[in-house]
């Protein structure tokens, strides 16, 4: 088994795209990638057989984050896949992936506790976010980006990335997102 694949620095390509959703929120000279590690998908099957759930199915994945690296089981894409391309979800996960390294630049180690607890009382619904007309009334109703879990916040910033790749750009769902996003810019 191999312990560890490769590790680098965000390509210029990755920083472009996080920045449509983390502008100069981040620190990307921070950010470390590690592709080709098994350690993600062997701490998700066994945490998934300590709570009760199935295991992945076949060819899927799962991420870590621990501070400023992302550890991904798999060789992530060295070029910016177009929207139709089956690579893209590898954008979208590198953007929930990056949402927990920012959680790591702003509020320290805790969100990886959060992260953990979460993932514990939560299970499988851990990401399951409103739908976007939900999410409009909610924030009306006073939710902000940190009313959500860290996870649901991963998921969010991931879905206003695709929201943001929309040609159209002004629809309802592109909003909804980018209300919640907001917060996460202007946060201190």
């Amino acid at each position: 088994m191999q312990l560890h694949g490769r590790v680098r620095p965000l390509y210029r390509w990755e920083i472009l795209e996080a920045r449509k959703v983390f502008a100069d929120r981040l620190d990307y000279d921070q950010v470390r990638i590690h592709e080709a590690m098994p350690l993600p998908d062997t701490m998700d099957r066994i945490s998934r057989k300590l709570r009760g759930m199935p295991a992945l199915a076949p060819g899927r994945h799962n991420a870590m984050t621990v501070g400023n690296h992302c550890l991904f089981p798999v060789f992530l894409p060295e070029v910016l896949p177009p929207p139709d391309d089956p690579a893209d979800y590898a954008t979208g996960w590198l953007i929930h992936e990056l949402t927990h390294v920012w959680q790591f630049q702003h509020i320290g180690w805790l969100y990886i506790f959060q992260a953990i607890w979460v993932q514990l009382r939560q299970k499988s619904l851990v990401y399951t976010l409103p739908d976007p007309d939900s999410l409009i009334q909610k924030r009306a109703e006073g939710w902000t980006f940190f009313t959500f879990s860290v996870e649901q916040q991963g998921d969010l910033a991931r879905l206003f990335y695709y929201a943001q790749r929309d040609p159209n750009r002004t629809n309802p769902v592109a909003e909804a997102y980018s209300l919640y996003m907001q917060d996460l810019i202007n946060a201190v």
